[in-house]
């Protein structure tokens, strides 16, 4: 994972959380960003998603601290 962290996110990654009912999924959060790495295929080459938009924590200056499915 250290080298997702280092291609993906500008600063350390804070938190990850697989989800409960999908295990090839998973959040991951750190700085001012929250991605979902889809593992299912090519484990090398995930696919990478943004949970939406707009990124309150860009918005409001806010750091991610944690990450949890609903």
């Amino acid at each position: 994972m250290v080298s997702l962290q280092q291609e993906v996110f500008e600063t350390q990654v804070t938190s990850m959380e697989v989800n409960p009912f999908k295990p090839n999924l998973i959040a991951v959060g750190g700085g001012q960003e929250v991605l979902i790495f889809n593992l299912e295929g090519n484990i090398e080459e995930p696919q990478i998603f943004s949970p939406g938009t707009p990124n309150l924590h860009e918005e409001q200056q806010g750091m991610v601290c944690s990450v949890a499915w609903n």
